[in-house]
Order: structure tokens, then C-alpha cells, then sequence
């Protein structure tokens, strides 16, 4: 699979606030989590969907952003913003690198 094509169906499923749309992509070869498998890794994720559209107002909107976290510069955070609040609903980091895609979920 190509990266293109994960990042894109990874940002489907968040902005759908539907984490089974990623689900065929994070089993993927390509796809590495910093969880201790990949279905730790997805309860995870659809726990954060979850409760992130508990506390939303309105639709989601993505704004891929530069993050200092681990002051990194491959990677790229994920923040999905509703339409009221200032702190992003769920923030997923992306680190691209060797045709490889390693993706984390960030607590509240």
C-alpha cells in the first residue's frame, strides 16, 4: 500500500469519526504503531474517536501541524479541531520515514 493512500484513509477515518474505515490500512506491512500490536493499538484509537465526539461540537476539521513533541523533525501532528474548541478533539503524530508509516495516538 502506498503511504498516500494510508494518510489519506487515516484522516477518512477521523474525520468520519469512524475508526473500522482504518482499519484495513493499519494492518498494512507498511503501517508501525508504538503500541505492542496493532489491535492494542486500535482499541485505542477508536477509544479516542469515541470519546472525542463525545465532547465535540460540530464537524471535525484537520490542521496537520509541525510538532515539538520529541523535537523530531519527521513528524507531523495530526490535530483535529471541532467547531468550538481551541485544543485539538484528537491528535494523532505521523512519522514517515523508509516507506514506513508510524502513527500515535495522543492522549487528552
Amino acid at each position: 500500500m502506498e503511504l498516500k493512500e494510508i494518510k489519506e484513509n487515516l484522516i477518512l477515518a477521523c474525520l468520519n469519526q469512524n475508526p473500522k474505515i482504518f482499519l484495513p490500512y493499519l494492518l498494512s506491512n507498511n503501517v508501525k504503531t508504538t503500541m505492542p500490536n496493532k489491535i492494542r493499538f486500535y482499541s485505542f484509537f477508536k477509544y479516542m474517536i469515541n470519546c472525542g465526539k463525545q465532547k465535540s461540537i460540530g464537524n471535525w476539521a484537520l490542521k496537520i501541524e509541525k510538532t515539538t513533541l520529541m523535537n523530531e523533525q519527521h513528524i507531523k501532528a495530526y490535530n483535529f479541531y471541532d467547531n468550538k474548541h481551541k485544543s485539538a478533539r484528537l491528535k494523532v503524530l505521523v512519522i514517515e520515514e523508509n516507506n514506513e508509516i508510524t502513527i500515535e495516538t495522543i492522549p487528552f
